[in-house]
């Protein structure tokens, strides 16, 4: 297909980058976004059109990025004014509501509920799955950190891991060559796997890792305390 070959081309965005393009312009997600220096620009938002996404950036084209967080929209200042870049929201014609980027930004960009309400100070409530394996692949394809992510137990989040599932499966067969060049891109992130389990067994052991895989901080600084006496 000519505009995914035109989208490989690209030397501005990471294979990842294009993945994220490709999964939104398929109607797999609703949104996404990635980061551009000025001279890239023209070229990237022409393969947005041809995608038929709709785009808006940090230096305005007719709206104001606005964010919930002041941390957010300061990053977002700073970013584009001082790296001289352009930050580019994109998403699907039917996902019109681009003002949910400041509602809900997690749904924004399509990821599970339980990952949004785990961020957002909630209790975990979703299901998991234990895999006989490392699921190396499907974490390679999701955007976001999932809600529970235990390598030392293989025990996750089952929607992240049956959208990575779902994200892996698109790009693979719409491009193998894509597909590839996302994996070897992760490849450095899970080279140590083994030595990421171990030092979760240690953590948990300390009482310093939850086992859904988030830092447990109270603990994390009592120790800390103890340790410096």
């Amino acid at each position: 297909m000519v505009i995914i070959e035109d989208l490989l081309k690209l030397v501005s965005l990471t294979p990842k980058d294009k993945a994220n393009i490709l999964l939104t312009a398929k109607g797999v997600k609703p949104g996404g976004d990635f980061s551009v220096r000025e001279k890239a620009v023209s070229e990237v938002k022409n393969i947005l059109s041809e995608f038929n996404l709709h785009f808006r950036d940090s230096r305005g084209n007719g709206i104001l990025i606005k964010f919930p967080e002041d941390i957010n929209r300061a990053k977002v200042k700073e970013f584009a004014t001082e790296s001289n870049a352009y930050y580019i929201f994109y998403f699907t014609k039917e996902f019109s509501n681009f003002e949910l980027l400041d509602e809900n930004p997690g749904k924004f960009y399509g990821y599970p509920e339980c990952c949004i309400r785990k961020f957002e100070g909630d209790a975990y409530e979703g299901e998991t799955i234990t895999l006989n394996y490392d699921p190396i692949e499907e974490l390679s394809f999701i955007y976001h950190a999932p809600c529970f992510q235990n390598f030392s137990r293989r025990k996750f989040c089952m929607k992240s891991i049956l959208l990575g599932r779902l994200y892996r499966d698109v790009v693979k067969s719409e491009s193998k060559a894509l597909y590839h060049a996302v994996l070897e891109e992760e490849k450095e992130q899970w080279k140590n796997i083994n030595e990421l389990k171990k030092l979760e067994r240690k953590l948990e052991k300390a009482g310093i890792l939850e086992e859904s895989g988030f830092i447990n901080f109270k603990r994390l600084k009592k120790t800390i305390s103890v340790s410096l006496g």
